[in-house]
């Protein structure tokens, strides 16, 4: 299968590994938000741990990538993925939603773009184990 079209199995591998990268992120985020603090400083938090599991995660599991140089172009997705999720947070709040489900909503949105952000430009390549 070529790296540009719909893999059904990789998938599923990503929307697996990547609920549960999310629901650990989700729970760091609101047990630091529940501790006090501020939105921006869990969600940060969260999102670093979310950054290295899910690199780890994402290039062994679900791509299975033998590409070495991908945590610096996984680092930079985050990082632009952690001011959409910020600004979607506070969007998701200002819209009526409490401040826990505005981060469930977020990563909601965040999933396609991310993705397909992955597969086209962080790990594409020969892969292993196919």
């Amino acid at each position: 299968m070529t790296n540009r079209t719909l893999d059904k199995a990789q998938l599923t591998r990503f929307i697996s590994w990547g609920a549960l990268n999310t629901a650990i992120s989700i729970l760091i985020y609101a047990a630091l938000v529940y501790a006090g603090l501020t939105i921006w400083l869990a969600n940060l938090i969260a999102i670093i741990g979310g950054i290295l599991l899910g690199h780890f995660f994402n290039k062994h599991m679900v791509f299975r990538s033998r590409n070495a140089n991908t945590l610096i172009k996984y680092f930079i997705l985050w990082s632009v993925l952690y001011l959409i999720s910020t600004g979607l947070i506070f969007g998701f709040i200002e819209l009526g939603s409490n401040k826990y489900l505005a981060a469930v909503f977020s990563g909601i949105v965040l999933v396609p773009i991310s993705y397909i952000v992955q597969k086209l430009k962080i790990f594409q390549g020969q892969a292993h184990g196919n």
